[in-house]
């Protein structure tokens, strides 16, 4: 039986992102949608993690260790609030996910 390989996933949201999006105008929140998730990727990159999937309106992050995971998070909200991008929420998640040898 293979190792288990352990895997943690973060969430982000920006919050209130389609009442946001109507206040701004759709070519304005593109904007700071885009400048949001560049300062985030940064930080993911930071921390060694990778970008699974974009959720419009947030990231789907996998990390190596829970560790990271919170440490990139914490490093996120940080940023977000002293740049004064729009709000975003980290969820860092833990799963364990495991493969099973096909021979």
């Amino acid at each position: 039986m293979a190792s288990p390989i352990t895997v943690s996933l973060l969430f982000t949201d920006i919050v209130d992102s389609t009442a946001r999006s109507q206040r701004m105008g759709e070519a304005r929140s593109n904007v700071e949608r885009r400048a949001h998730f560049e300062l985030l990727r940064g930080i993911l990159t930071a921390h060694d993690g990778r970008e699974v999937k974009n959720l419009g309106d947030g990231l789907m992050i996998a990390f190596g260790s829970l560790r990271a995971a919170v440490d990139a998070a914490v490093a996120m909200q940080q940023a977000v609030e002293s740049d004064g991008h729009a709000r975003s929420a980290p969820d860092p998640r833990w799963c364990e996910h495991r493969r099973r040898d096909r021979g």
